[in-house]
């Protein structure tokens, strides 16, 4: 029983009677034998005394079940509190004044005050105790704002770089990593403030060749392409970003597997927000250039092998229902005699996605 509740009990009158012919039927019982803390006038106490106590403890069992039958463990601790108080004073006093006649309105009155002292004091206890209780870390908390040399314009812009070590929750399919709170993919852009330039870090903070910091300071120079910094990313604009850096890679090394890689991350900043249609372009974005990359790259941006790339086309058109497809770039790898050696994790990957796919696939002649 919370406190409110008991407050109320004890300001209605037959409630508060009731409770009052109680306490007249029992006060001159003691509760509760001496603590060890007592005096030892207190310890040598009559046998009236400590006859009056094992009393006491009946009145107050049936003074708890009538303020509240159902459950009172709050309400009874408050009640046993007071009477307990009232028991020592009535046993120190007993040997001098045990005729003395006893004012149980005063006693109500005080057990109604008391009740409503804790009712004011609950709130501010209970947001003190909130505020003692460890908070969970929020996406911010793990972001540091740093200043960076934007690779084009060459001035100081600032980015928002993420911690090392982010509490990890699970991964996908696709590798996409799963953190509790946070989705640090909504800034795996880098973004110049001052010309607009943008770029996965790695890229950001690579010096261009001649030609290409010269067509991208061309494309710039007008200083339209700039944006503010913002330390809070929205989907919308990390997405937009990713546009972004995939437009400068076509304007510069023209490599598939990086403008893959950022169409892929792009899907995965839909995916932390449930937007699966979005997640589901950007996936088949992602796929048909990394079946580009195949063909055209000798070496795949983020150090990537092409078995790598072949277990992620696997697991993407997996994930679009595309099974066939997904099929077949994964039964080119699990068949590679060499590469259960080469990464065994990724080994065990493409062969649970093996066996998944063939459970969604409906059973078709010659597939067994």
């Amino acid at each position: 029983m919370d406190k409110e509740k008991l407050l109320k009990l004890l300001q209605n009158d037959e409630t508060a009677g009731a409770i009052l012919n109680l306490i007249k039927n029992g006060a001159a019982n003691v509760q509760k034998e001496l603590s060890s803390k007592a005096t030892i006038a207190q310890k040598k106490l009559d046998k009236e005394a400590e006859k009056k106590s094992s009393l006491s403890e009946s009145m107050i069992n049936r003074l708890r079940a009538r303020v509240e039958k159902a459950s009172a463990s709050k309400a009874n601790d408050y009640v046993s509190s007071y009477a307990q108080e009232e028991t020592k004073s009535s046993a120190s006093s007993s040997s001098t004044a045990e005729k003395s006649e006893i004012n149980y309105e005063d006693k109500l009155a005080k057990l109604r005050s008391r009740v409503a002292s804790m009712q004011e004091d609950a709130p501010k206890a209970k947001a003190e105790e909130q505020v003692n209780l460890p908070q969970k870390k929020q996406d911010s908390d793990y972001r540091l704002i740093v200043e960076r040399l934007c690779p084009v314009c060459e001035q100081k812009t600032r980015v928002v770089k993420y911690k090392s070590k982010l509490p990890i929750v699970s991964r996908d399919l696709d590798l996409c990593v799963r953190y509790d709170g946070i989705n640090p993919y909504l800034y795996t852009v880098l973004s110049c403030e001052h010309c607009g330039f943008a770029a996965e870090e790695k890229r950001f903070l690579t010096k261009f060749p001649n030609k290409h910091q010269e067509i991208l300071k061309d494309f710039l120079s007008d200083g339209q392409m700039a944006e503010p910094f913002h330390e809070d990313r929205t989907v919308k604009e990390a997405a937009s970003l990713m546009e972004m850096a995939v437009l400068f890679s076509e304007m510069t090394d023209k490599s598939p597997s990086r403008q893959a890689n950022l169409y892929l991350k792009t899907a995965w900043i839909y995916r932390y927000v449930g937007d699966k249609e979005n997640e589901k372009i950007n996936l088949i974005k992602s796929a048909e250039l990394y079946e580009k990359a195949l063909q055209t790259e000798r070496a795949y941006a983020g150090n990537l092998s092409a078995n790598a790339i072949m277990y992620l086309l696997g697991a993407m058109y997996f994930l679009c229902e595309e099974y066939e497809k997904a099929t077949t770039n994964i039964s080119r790898i699990i068949s590679d005699s060499n590469f259960r050696a080469q990464d065994p994790k990724l080994y065990d990957k493409a062969r649970d996605l093996w066996q998944d796919i063939r459970a969604m696939k409906k059973p078709e002649a010659g597939d067994e």
